[in-house]
């Protein structure tokens, strides 16, 4: 009887913070800008290439730096005033608005 085990690969981890801890063969990375972990063997290794995902200094490999990271888009979002909650309100309201006057 042969079993086959698949191995871990990046593209499981869904946040910056699962792929810097995943146990797998392949050096696992989280691109920002792609807001994807990859390394190694990857199936979208073109879009994966595309948004600069290729170049180390634009991926992150450990805990702190997506801690670091993430505490920058933090304070990015709350320098601008635009965070989340606000463009759901946002769109909410507009929704509404718009929907008065097709009634």
């Amino acid at each position: 009887k042969v079993v086959f085990t698949p191995k871990t690969m990046c593209n499981v981890a869904r946040s910056c913070t699962s792929c810097a801890t995943l146990e797998s063969e392949f050096e696992c990375r989280w691109c920002p800008s792609f807001n994807q972990c990859g390394g190694g063997m990857y199936r979208y290794q073109q879009n994966w290439t595309n948004a600069g995902c290729d170049e180390p200094d634009n991926t992150l490999s450990t805990v702190d730096e997506c801690e670091n990271h993430n505490q920058e888009k933090d304070d990015h979002e709350e320098y601008n005033g635009v965070g989340r909650g606000y463009s759901a309100s946002l769109a909410l309201v507009l929704l509404v608005y718009f929907r008065s006057f097709m009634a």
